[in-house]
């Protein structure tokens, strides 16, 4: 973790200053700014604002505070701490949270329970509670759970039409909001499970995202998304952006 707080740039807290002039007349009160000014503070502070820091930095990572010393030490930034220890806490807290939830999510392993399964009528009775012009009216309800499929982009909305359209789909459907994958990062949805014809795979959950679309913590949900389902016999766990890519891979 104190590699990851090598880059932190310390500086001096600044104390800003704005003049205000307040008018109350009988349309009512405005304010009308003055003057704009501040200050930086040079003086250092005491001492006694390390153990004050590492308490602080402790209370937010969960971390001893022989860890957080040796963290601040390696990374050179105890000293930062008597130039301002309110930045020091706030960035060296984030970059530690960063470095655990990656550390969390690199050996992250998912364990198959007996007897656990999701009950189909659950499935069946989740609503519709969405926009019309998001769903997308099933032809061939044989081929999946509800009459209308719900998208949430147009990259959805071709998949979803592809699955439609294509024969060898034998069966597929959206994942309700409510099917989620514990992450460290939270609960993970997935997008898509589908059935193909004659493939062993029986099931196949697809993430469907845009190149640039996913943000770095779904990424790692994606991460630990595949961690999941690669317990499970003849399942498979892929991101895409078009049908064509699980068919012809």
């Amino acid at each position: 973790a104190w590699r990851a707080c090598l880059n932190i740039n310390v500086s001096k807290p600044r104390i800003s200053n704005v003049r205000v002039r307040l008018n109350i007349n009988e349309k009512g009160v405005n304010t009308e700014i003055r003057s704009v000014g501040g200050q930086t503070i040079s003086q250092e502070i005491g001492i006694e604002a390390i153990p004050d820091a590492i308490n602080n930095i402790q209370k937010k990572t969960r971390l001893t505070k022989s860890t957080i010393f040796q963290i601040l030490k390696y990374s050179d930034h105890l000293k930062d701490i008597l130039v301002n220890p309110q930045q020091v806490v706030d960035e060296v807290t984030m970059k530690i949270n960063e470095t655990l939830t990656r550390m969390a999510v690199d050996g992250i392993k998912y364990e198959k329970i007996a007897g656990g399964f999701w009950e189909m009528q659950r499935f069946q009775n989740e609503e519709l509670e969405e926009y019309l012009d998001r769903l997308i009216k099933v032809q061939d309800q044989q081929k999946t759970l509800y009459d209308h499929v719900i998208t949430d982009s147009t990259v959805e909305e071709t998949f979803a039409k592809d699955l439609e359209s294509r024969e060898d789909v034998r069966f597929y459907f959206k994942l309700p909001r409510w099917f989620k994958i514990e992450t460290p990062l939270g609960g993970y949805n997935p997008d898509w499970a589908i059935v193909f014809e004659n493939d062993k795979r029986v099931y196949f959950v697809a993430e469907t995202k845009k190149e640039g679309e996913i943000r770095e913590s779904e990424e790692m949900k994606i991460t630990c998304g595949r961690a999941h389902f690669r317990i499970l016999d003849g399942v498979r766990f892929e991101r895409v952006e078009k049908l064509e890519e699980i068919i012809f891979e």
